[in-house]
């Protein structure tokens, strides 16, 4: 296990050594190339007077080379170049362009040379090892390159961002579940989000019940799900929406949005390995009136609120989340969503009322959430093989106390098995 140690949170250019924990195989190279030459440029935000940057003559490696990390994890050391003029000595305010050309996330895109001349860019490793990797920091033509070679997770070994605000616990089966309101950290450093229409109440008992999930199925099947997990609280961020307003422009907050992200997008590769395809759920709380389980598949109540037989034949299994899985499966898309072996139904056989399910098959009008940002980026509507859900569960009988918990999660362990057998099951 490895966490950044990171506690006095120095900006994103400066190389930061950390520990590096013990490593899976390795399961792929990756490249990092720098470049530099002329510039016109303002200032980093864009905003000032543009400035003709002197010519550097070089670029130098200075630390970060041949690092082995884990696939979605950020790499130990940052990656640090120094630019140099023709004189040989650093040049400071240079501002260096980073960008991935194949896989991976970076922490910044855009940083200026220190006093020192250096800048340095947090690396998160692509979660696909087969494909190209390669990360380009740019002025001009003057290059050089770095490698790193991931690792696969490794089953229950807990996995780190950035003054461990994001938490990544590997698993081995089929399953991604992700909470990211349910987190109670509170840095000084990260400034509150604010706003018009800007969420910020958190979803009580999330991270608790993720983290009892993950015990139960370990404990009953001898196997993990994924777990992702924000420890930070909602006025800080928000990982269920895009970028803009998760992170409201602060760098770090930006930086703890593409960890949770990257560590997301590693265990959806890994399930693809592993098993060739899988089920993602993004675990919620609400506090409705209605005590009940909302399913999430991004269909709005319109959509529910039709037949069957009009769900079979209409637009709406393209729209849902659970797209891939729809198409793969002989049992009818009406079913999968609220029939007897659907997640909504077998939930309603384990004494928990959902919506849509046999005994609920819409909303009826009564406040219902159908699925946000992460359901729709991690699910199967625009394609791949993870099909996902947003479940948004009640309080009380769920998420008030460990017993609870511990029961809900016992019910998600046979409701999983029993769905996942419903859906490749003939009818």
């Amino acid at each position: 296990m490895r966490r950044v140690e990171d506690r006095s949170t120095p900006p994103f250019g400066e190389a930061v050594p950390r520990r590096i924990r013990r490593l899976a195989r390795p399961v792929g190279p990756f490249l990092l190339v720098a470049t530099a030459g002329w510039l016109i440029s303002s200032s980093c935000d864009g905003v000032g007077p543009a400035t003709l940057s002197p010519t550097p003559a070089v670029i130098v490696r200075i630390s970060g080379d041949g690092q082995a990390g884990t696939a979605g994890d950020a790499l130990a050391i940052d990656p640090t170049v120094e630019v140099r003029g023709a004189a040989g000595t650093p040049m400071p305010g240079i501002p260096v362009r980073f960008t991935v050309a194949g896989g991976g996330a970076l922490s910044d895109t855009t940083l200026m040379t220190a006093a020192d001349g250096r800048a340095a860019v947090g690396w998160l490793l692509g979660p696909d090892a087969s494909i190209p990797h390669a990360l380009i920091a740019s002025v001009g033509a003057v290059s050089v390159t770095f490698s790193a070679t991931a690792a696969l997770p490794v089953k229950g070994e807990p996995y780190f961002g950035r003054n461990d605000y994001v938490e990544y616990i590997a698993g081995d089966l089929p399953l991604i579940i992700t909470a990211p309101h349910g987190g109670s950290l509170l840095p000084d450093e990260l400034p509150d989000r604010t706003g018009t229409n800007i969420t910020t109440v958190r979803d009580g008992n999330t991270e608790e019940l993720a983290r009892t999930i993950g015990n139960v199925f370990q404990a009953r099947t001898g196997g993990r799900p994924h777990l992702i997990i924000v420890r930070l609280r909602r006025t800080k961020i928000d990982a269920n929406r895009e970028i803009v307003e998760a992170a409201q422009g602060n760098r770090l907050t930006a930086r703890a949005w593409i960890e949770y992200h990257s560590f997301i997008e590693a265990a959806k590769r890994a399930v693809i390995v592993g098993h060739g395809s899988g089920l993602y759920i993004d675990l919620h709380g609400h506090g409705h009136d209605i005590e009940r389980l909302e399913l999430g598949y991004l269909l709005d109540q319109e959509a529910l609120a039709l037949s069957d037989a009009a769900l079979d034949v209409s637009r709406h299994e393209e729209e849902s989340s659970i797209r891939t899985l729809s198409r793969a499966s002989p049992a009818s898309f009406a079913e999968l969503l609220r029939g007897p072996r659907s997640v909504g139904g077998l939930f309603e056989a384990e004494g928990f009322s959902a919506v849509p399910s046999p005994a609920t098959p819409n909303p009826g009008g009564s406040p219902y959430f159908n699925g946000g940002y992460n359901t729709v980026r991690h699910g199967s509507r625009d394609g791949g093989p993870i099909s996902g859900l947003q479940i948004e569960s009640n309080f009380t009988g769920v998420r008030d106390t460990q017993a609870n918990r511990e029961r809900f999660a016992t019910a998600l362990v046979r409701v999983w098995e029993q769905f996942s057998a419903a859906a490749a099951r003939p009818r």
